[in-house]
């Protein structure tokens, strides 16, 4: 809380994984950020936007790899 505002909140992707946290930003509010956080996990527990980043930071990918699968 900010000034008895809500600004974040705990969100568990999945069953028996750790949970998230997850907060406001530069206009979206609380409730769609956990609504997308949500539609970005796919069965996983970080949202894929975040795991991709890892993965190119940890050098796990390629160079020059579309970092989205293509279906």
């Amino acid at each position: 809380m900010d000034k008895g505002e809500v600004i974040g909140a705990v969100v568990r992707t999945r069953r028996n994984v750790q949970v998230v946290y997850i907060s406001i930003g530069h206009r979206i509010s609380l409730d769609s950020a956990r609504t997308l956080t949500l539609a970005c996990c796919r069965g996983y527990r970080l949202p894929e936007t975040t795991r991709y980043a890892h993965k190119a930071a940890s050098s796990k990918v390629p160079q020059n790899t579309p970092m989205i699968p293509t279906p």
